[in-house]
């Protein structure tokens, strides 16, 4: 079964608002990234947590478009142009495009898999390349395991189900 399909036979819910690029990578100054501030419903809880696209994934926004360039429709060599854009471009003619409950689902679940798959925290930095004495790696330690518990708490009895989900169908065949 695919995330989107055990969303939909589960009734799951997505509730997702916009919070602007992400602070930390503003200062950065390199790949910027949407924030989202997503809700995931299941059975009447809820569990809250924020979620980050980068810019590759913004549609562009065609009246912008023409604003700037007095064309209604990009030509080919237009888009081919605004591939690998400047993060100033990409703000200014993109459109932040919602993350899709199947993508936030596939996050959650790889998260979750990295820390039931682990023994320990030693065993999960040795998995996932980190130095055990990183201070970064215990806080990211640390976040798997929380939104592990409130994975688990959200779907209950569901929560196997889902951590047998695949990213698409063809996946889902392989693995039959």
């Amino acid at each position: 079964m695919t995330y989107k399909q055990f969303a939909e036979l589960n009734k799951v819910t997505l509730d997702v608002r916009h919070l602007g690029v992400h602070p930390e990578t503003i200062n950065k100054k390199e790949f910027l990234q949407d924030s989202w501030h997503c809700a995931l419903g299941f059975n009447g809880h809820d569990m809250l947590l924020t979620f980050n696209t980068g810019l590759g994934l913004r549609k562009l926004n065609k009246s912008k478009f023409y604003k700037r360039t007095g064309r209604m429709k990009p030509t080919n060599r237009d888009l081919y142009n605004l591939q690998g854009a400047s993060n100033k471009v990409m703000l200014e003619l993109y459109d932040p495009a919602e993350p899709k409950i199947e993508d936030i689902l596939y996050c959650v679940v790889s998260d979750a898999q990295c820390y039931d798959n682990s023994r320990d925290f030693e065993d999960f930095c040795s998995d996932l390349g980190y130095d055990t004495d990183s201070i970064k790696a215990k806080k990211c330690y640390d976040a798997c395991a929380e939104q592990t518990k409130k994975l688990r708490y959200l779907f209950e009895n569901q929560f196997p189900v889902l951590m047998e989900c695949t990213e698409d169908e063809e996946q889902e065949v392989i693995t039959a």
